[in-house]
């Protein structure tokens, strides 16, 4: 309903009164993907604390989007510009918020910062640092899944206990975005199931989505009820209701049952 700026330090104390005041001292940070308002954004991130009955504080980092269809390149570029101030922001929150848990939420292009935040993040620290976060949700994101395979997935499962991605076949935003660069998006299964290791993959092509299906993640009950037993009990995909497992000459994934 309102914005009111604050600088760094008010921020830090207010948010480490919402930690102490929350039953878990946990907090969650959302990553907003392309085509998103700074409103939009802080909505999304309300209604994900409100579904999943976050025990915690709900942060969002907002990078500057255009917010508008037209600007795919641009917002491509400003994700990317983003990527030194988010990992100075993530730094700042796992020192600053109190919290004892921390995940991350990256949606969409918010994964392309995300990803390069945490390159920034993850070698400088001594091994007894690591994991710096609890889960990392990788939710359609919209990334080179070959660059991801081989020079960012091994960072991202160094940075977490558990990382769990969100992919669809039916994702014609990602569809889009191939099309448009010419390579295979990492949240777009209809050629191939991202299988990383011990990166969890679930995938969403069978329940119901939007026009596009792309905003699954928030949008439907079988997800939004997924990630509250990710994020609430902490459970791995093969202890979730509602996921059966697909075992693969590359690996195990999961889809959610029809």
């Amino acid at each position: 309903h309102s914005v009111d700026p604050t600088d760094a330090r008010e921020f830090f104390r207010e948010l480490r009164e919402t930690v102490q005041r929350a039953p878990t001292r946990q907090a969650f940070v959302f990553i907003h993907g392309y085509n998103t308002t700074f409103e939009d954004a802080a909505r999304r991130t309300a209604q994900i604390a409100y579904d999943l009955k976050f025990p915690g504080a709900p942060v969002l980092y907002s990078w500057p989007s255009a917010g508008t269809v037209t600007a795919y390149h641009r917002d491509r570029e400003a994700g990317a510009k983003s990527a030194d101030p988010l990992a100075v922001f993530l730094d700042e929150l796992r020192l600053e918020s109190g919290a004892d848990t921390i995940h991350l939420i990256a949606h969409s292009m918010g994964n392309h910062p995300l990803s390069l935040a945490l390159r920034q993040l993850v070698p400088t620290k001594p091994g007894s640092d690591l994991p710096l976060f609890e889960e990392i949700v990788l939710a359609a994101p919209d990334i080179d899944a070959e660059v991801f395979e081989q020079e960012i997935a091994p960072v991202v499962t160094a940075a977490a206990n558990r990382v769990t991605l969100y992919a669809s076949s039916r994702d014609r935003a990602l569809q889009m975005a191939r099309d448009f660069l010419d390579f295979r998006r990492l949240g777009d299964s209809s050629d191939e199931i991202p299988i990383l290791g011990s990166i969890e993959t679930v995938e969403a092509s069978g329940i119901d989505t939007s026009f596009t299906g792309h905003s699954y993640f928030g949008e439907n009950r079988s997800v939004i009820s997924d990630l509250y037993n990710l994020l609430r009990s902490r459970e791995p995909a093969g202890a979730r209701f509602g996921l059966v497992p697909v075992d693969t000459n590359r690996g195990t994934y999961w889809r959610f049952q029809r």
